[in-house]
């Protein structure tokens, strides 16, 4: 799933963009320590890496002040950090960014550099390899978030209390992308009419999830399949707030069954 940062990537410009960036906070007294262990060069790689698992927020929301989301031990004040956000905000618009695509791109750019700057500052593992890539240690990295997972026979992961809704996590090895599904059983009593306004009222607005009927050998279901590269690694805390978003958006497909057609799926 593209988002705006994506596009701006390719942009010839962006690199010096952020390069301004890190050079200006770090000339400033207020907020020059915020770069203190993150040079530009890792900040440029995390954001070409990472902008993947960035999941889409409303209007509103890009609207309001960016928050930090980096690791608490070195996390800056609120002033700090809306002083780093307005330097950002200024190259930005220096560099001719539309004024509509600003308040976006400061949230997308702020959530991996918030990201890059725990790495920085960590000193356990934050990433799943790409040799390390597998069923079980992604089972074990869950584990550590507090999420309770399975591994299945087939080798797919199915996730049973820490998050809203339970998903599936699928390894694509000859793709090397991870494979997030949500799935829900629509029982043999629902009517045409039922399925129908459940996906118009689903997808009704441009969001995270987007559901559609499917069946294979058993009753119907709606699903939504998401994918996620790994040949640069796993972040995990990116990874897990993705899963969570992704959780809590299918399991409001519910809201919207006014006859009790659906339920959940177990295989």
């Amino acid at each position: 799933m593209n988002n705006l940062l994506h596009t701006y990537l390719t942009d010839q410009k962006f690199e010096k963009m952020m390069s301004d960036f890190h050079d200006e906070v770090k000339g400033s007294d207020l907020v020059k320590h915020y770069f203190l262990a993150a040079k530009k060069e890792v900040i440029l790689r995390d954001l070409k890496k990472y902008h993947c698992y960035l999941t889409p927020k409303s209007d509103y929301d890009y609207g309001q002040q960016p928050q930090p989301s980096s690791n608490s031990d070195i996390q800056i004040p609120s002033s700090q950090f809306q002083e780093v956000t307005q330097i950002l905000g200024n190259v930005l618009r220096k560099n001719k960014i539309p004024m509509r695509d600003v308040s976006q791109l400061l949230h997308e750019i702020l959530e991996i550099v918030e990201e890059t700057r725990s790495q920085c500052n960590e000193t356990e593992v934050s990433t799943l390899d790409l040799v390390e890539i597998n069923p079980e240690k992604i089972y074990k990295l869950l584990s550590r978030n507090r999420i309770v997972s399975e591994v299945m026979p087939s080798k797919a992961i199915r996730t049973e209390k820490g998050l809203p809704f339970p998903i599936w996590i699928y390894t694509d090895y000859e793709n090397k992308k991870l494979i997030i599904r949500g799935k829900i059983i629509i029982k043999d009593t629902a009517m045409q009419e039922d399925i129908t306004k459940i996906l118009e009222k689903s997808n009704s607005k441009v969001g995270f999830v987007n559901v559609k009927v499917e069946q294979d050998t058993g009753p119907q279901y709606l699903i939504d399949d998401h994918s996620i590269p790994f040949n640069d690694g796993i972040p995990i805390r990116l990874f897990t707030r993705y899963l969570r978003r992704f959780s809590m958006d299918f399991s409001q497909v519910f809201n919207n069954d006014e006859n009790d057609v659906l339920k959940i799926a177990t295989a």
